[in-house]
Order: structure tokens, then sequence, then C-alpha cells
């Protein structure tokens, strides 16, 4: 799917459409939306009926890569009311590819919902949403923001973008942020740091 190798989508639509195994057919869901191919588009609405959760929101989020929000209802109704705890995250990761706003009243009246799961990625859900449309320099400030927020799976979605955005300003909010131990997230942006350490990108010396 990433390199765009659009004479396998025939093969790809095949497996999502009849394959046993259901991470297989997710699979194939993730890698119809990376190719491009708006071609695919049919395919992906049937995916959307597939008996697995994931399969289903790794659909609805491969249709919006591609421009088709039509299964913006299905997210939303997966993560705040139907999905176990895999299924409500991959439906806040379509809705943030939707990029669509006006769902966010609806997330935030649910932020205090029974359901724990249900509470955390209602919340991860309305701050994935909120970057849409905004510049590099604001989404890195928009980060820093969130580690204000008491809720640690909102403070390692921050950590964990700064990281991919690797510019010398994101990593001096992860720097910066994970020594202050009165921020909630401070924690998670630490642990960020070591793993770019681990992996080689940063040394120990430069995040002392």
């Amino acid at each position: 799917g990433r390199l765009k190798t659009r004479e396998a989508r025939a093969d790809m639509e095949a497996l999502l459409a009849t394959d046993n195994d259901n991470f297989c057919r997710e699979a194939s869901a993730i890698t119809l939306g990376d190719m491009g191919d708006k071609k695919a588009i049919t395919a992906l609405k049937e995916g959307m009926k597939d008996k697995s959760v994931n399969v289903r929101m790794r659909s609805v989020r491969a249709l919006a890569k591609l421009g088709d929000r039509s299964g913006r209802d299905l997210a939303l109704k997966t993560l705040i009311k139907e999905g176990d705890v895999t299924g409500k995250l991959l439906a806040s990761d379509a809705l943030q590819e939707i990029g669509d706003k006006s769902v966010i009243p609806e997330l935030e009246s649910h932020q205090n919902d029974p359901n724990v799961w249900t509470r955390i990625y209602a919340k991860l859900a309305v701050k994935k949403i909120g970057l849409a449309g905004l510049s590099e320099h604001a989404r890195i400030e928009y980060f820093k923001e969130s580690f204000k927020d008491t809720q640690y799976e909102v403070n390692q979605w921050a950590a964990i973008e700064l990281a991919k955005t690797g510019t010398g300003e994101a990593v001096k909010v992860l720097k910066e942020s994970s020594k202050d131990k009165n921020l909630p997230g401070s924690y998670a942006a630490y642990k960020v740091l070591t793993k770019l350490v681990e992996r080689g990108k940063l040394t120990k010396e430069e995040i002392q």
C-alpha cells in the first residue's frame, strides 16, 4: 500500500471480502487506504459491514484517506456504544482521519461515560480531531498543551506524535516536558525520549 502498488488492488479487495483471517482482512483494508486508489471505495464500503470491529474501523479510516467520509457515523457509534477497547481506539483513529469537528460535542458528552474506555477514547478522539488544519508549529504547541491533560493515553499520544514530527522544536518540547515533574505528561515524554535513545535517534547526553 505504501508503495502505491495499485495493480494489487483487486487482490487486496478479494482478501478483504473473502479471507477467513480477521488480521488478513484488517491488513487488506489498511493497504487499500494507503494505495490511494479511489476504485477501492466500493470494496471498503463492504468492509464496513465486516463481522470484525477492527476490519470495520480500518475500512472507515481507509475510506477517509480516499476522501470518503461515509463511515463517520459508524465510527462514532463504535466509539461511544459498541466497540471493545481496540475497536474504540481504532474508531478514534478513523474519526481523526475524517476530521469532522462537528462530532466533538457528542464526544465531549461521553467523557464521563460509565465505560472507562469510552471515556478515554472519547477524550482522545476530541484531541485528535482538534489537529485538523493546524500548521506544524501550531501542532507542536497543541501537543505541548496536551501534556497538561491528566489522562495518560492523551499524554502518550502527544509524546508519540512529537517523536514522529522529529524536528528540533518537537524534540525540545519533549525534553522540556519530561523534566517538568509537575506536568501530568512528563512521564510519557520521558518514556518516548528513552525510546528514541534506544533507536539511536538521540544520545543519552542529549536528553539530560
